[in-house]
């Protein structure tokens, strides 16, 4: 059984954790990844999230992975280059995807918010991804993320993917001024 892990008005974010979800979940990420030229083999093993709105629908997903040297993630960009990720711990986010029709909606904001509070419930330092440098247009200036690009020069060699950083205290210090959905209870 699918169990809901964090709701938001008429939207939900549930885990997935059966074969019909992750058919779900694939048909989403892979159709919006395809859409953007995106033709990459990914891990297939992190924790898997699919949004669903009030009518049932499922319309986006994303996966969370606790980062390490050496991870696929790490081969594509040197994260581990960063000591201070080496040194703490970090999840990457991977596979966020929203469906054509449901995009610019709000559901973004609603992910973001799922990710910076599983980041503060684990006690992560830092959040990291490889994202579309419109994506990062978006959470800086739309959601108002304190997200920032470590690297430009990945974006030349994979047409417009930037590996960004979330500092997880930053976001907790910055609680009043952002407009997000988030709890620092534990």
């Amino acid at each position: 059984m699918n169990k809901i892990i964090n709701s938001i008005g008429e939207k939900m974010i549930e885990l997935v954790e059966c074969t019909d979800k992750k058919e779900i979940f694939d048909s989403i990420w892979q159709s919006a990844w395809e859409e953007k030229g995106v033709n990459d083999e990914f891990p297939d093993d992190g924790q898997k999230y699919l949004v669903k709105i009030v009518d049932g629908s499922y319309i986006g997903t994303f996966e969370i992975f606790p980062f390490f040297k050496g991870c696929p993630l790490d081969t594509i960009y040197r994260f581990s280059s960063r000591k201070e990720l080496l040194d703490n711990k970090v999840i990457e986010i991977d596979k966020v995807a929203i469906r054509l029709e449901y995009r610019l909606r709000g559901y973004v904001k609603e992910m973001v918010n799922f990710f910076l509070n599983y980041a503060i419930e684990n006690d992560c330092k830092y959040v990291i991804a490889l994202i579309d440098q419109s994506f990062y247009g978006l959470l800086k200036t739309r959601i108002n993320v304190p997200i920032h690009i470590i690297d430009h020069s990945l974006d030349k060699e994979r047409e417009g993917v930037v590996p960004i950083i979330v500092d997880v205290e930053e976001v907790t210090n910055r609680l009043a001024e952002l407009k997000l959905n988030i709890s620092i209870e534990k």
